[in-house]
């Protein structure tokens, strides 16, 4: 009945916009449509060291990356229609050559903007991730402890080094609707059905496994998104911006299809290992004045998507599961000043999490300066200091269904990538060298 009433009003509210916009288009003054081309992207010298060398595939070394590279495509109109409304689609491409699992398709949405709000339908960010503010805002070169440090950097099991939820919907296919500021506050909501719909992939059980995760990661149906966030700009020059986001939405897990067996045989261990729902949010801010930018967040993602009983994990004889899993917590903290075409950011990330019983923390330490050469063009360099902790357990945990999952490979030929090595334990530092153009 829930899910009738959802659709149900989803429905009719589609159906009273399209009905009001067709009453008022013999009236309304339209504009031809425009198309805006932009596009970034960075280029970059990681030189990594990293304290875990055995059996992972970085250790010490360095590498040349081509990162964060997209190209946009802007289409706009302008109608008067209930005071001036516009209309735009955007088609946003990657430029990550690396990514053969999924298509190169970034964002693909309409949004339709007026003096009542805003309405985003298709693939794009929700307002977890749209009105969230905080540290990873405040930070230069690739991100510093939120950039791409991760690339060369062996997470030990079960860590926490994100700064957005567990259960961000990310680019799954979703409505969103985003109020207008009002007192410097603006509010909004976003709906995804699925966080493993996205474009044009069927839509159900099996669920069309778009997941950029390999495994496959739990999925939420019927995800609700909320955030909250102030603007406003002091006469002292002091501008302020806070937020408030969470999400909560109906796990499952990534096996709940009767097609396991045609597709990841060698995870079936899932089975039987129920999910607790995702239920997370976080809280953040920035600070600008005079040059000066400060940010922090704090987040908390609870028992998100985490197993409801560990013991029901055991699916295979030797799966070593001893119990106590939590999705982890975070905050963060930056200082930035901007002189002329020079700044310098420095920041601090610290989590904690639970997995397998073991308690599991990072603690991150980034200095940035990036320089702006031309307009459009930059350099950057960055460094990023790092200690990330586990247990025995934990790796334990991992191994076993490493075993596990090679076992069944070799026996069916069938299944996707194995899971990683266990790993308990990690420190070391990361220096980028690189430079950035958009336009």
């Amino acid at each position: 009945m829930k899910k009738f009433l959802l659709s149900s009003a989803m429905f009719g509210a589609a159906l009273s916009l399209s009905t009001c916009l067709v009453t008022q288009a013999n009236a309304a003054t339209v504009k031809k449509p425009t198309l805006k081309i932009s596009g970034e992207a960075t280029a970059s010298y990681h030189i990594f060291d990293n304290n875990v060398r055995e059996g992972t595939e970085k250790g010490l070394g360095s590498s040349f990356n081509i990162e964060d590279s997209s190209l946009y495509f802007d289409a706009g109109t302008r109608m008067d229609w209930f005071g001036t409304m516009f209309i735009n689609w955007r088609l946003g491409i990657s430029g990550d050559t690396g990514r053969d699992d999924r298509s190169q398709i970034e964002e693909n949405f309409l949004k339709v903007k007026g003096e009542w709000g805003t309405f985003i339908f298709g693939n794009s960010q929700g307002v977890e991730s749209l009105m969230a503010r905080g540290a990873f805002g405040v930070m230069g070169g690739t991100g510093g402890f939120d950039g791409n440090m991760f690339t060369v950097v062996e997470v030990p099991t079960g860590v926490f080094v994100r700064t957005d939820l567990v259960g961000s919907t990310r680019l799954s296919t979703k409505a969103t609707y985003v109020t207008p500021r009002l007192w410097g506050v603006q509010l909004g909501v976003s709906y995804t059905p699925s966080t493993e719909q996205r474009g044009e992939g069927r839509f159900g059980m099996p669920h069309n496994r778009t997941s950029i995760a390999d495994p496959v990661e739990p999925f939420d149906v019927n995800h609700l998104a909320g955030g909250i966030n102030y603007a406003y700009g002091f006469e002292n020059g002091i501008n302020v911006q806070l937020s408030a986001t969470g999400v909560i939405g109906k796990t499952h897990r990534p096996d709940n299809t009767v097609g396991l067996d045609n597709f990841d045989d060698n995870f079936t261990f899932f089975k039987s290992a129920r999910r607790d729902r995702t239920a997370a949010y976080a809280i953040g801010g920035t600070i600008e004045f005079r040059g000066f930018e400060f940010g922090a967040e704090w987040l908390d993602n609870g028992d998100s998507r985490q197993f409801k009983k560990p013991q029901d994990a055991v699916g295979e004889p030797g799966l070593d599961v001893l119990g106590g899993f939590d999705a982890g917590s975070a905050y963060s903290f930056a200082a930035a000043y901007t002189y002329g075409p020079d700044r310098l950011s420095i920041g601090y990330y610290h989590s904690d999490a639970k997995f397998n019983g073991d308690s599991t923390d990072a603690d991150i330490y980034s200095v940035v300066y990036d320089r702006e050469v031309a307009p459009g063009f930059g350099v950057f360099t960055e460094y990023n200091n790092f200690g990330l902790k586990s247990g025995d357990n934990a790796a334990a945990f991992a191994n076993s269904l490493r075993g596990d999952a090679r076992d069944k490979r070799s026996e069916t030929g069938n299944g996707s990538t194995l899971p990683k090595k266990g790993i308990n334990g990690n420190n070391g530092h990361v220096l980028t060298l690189g430079m950035k153009f958009k336009f």
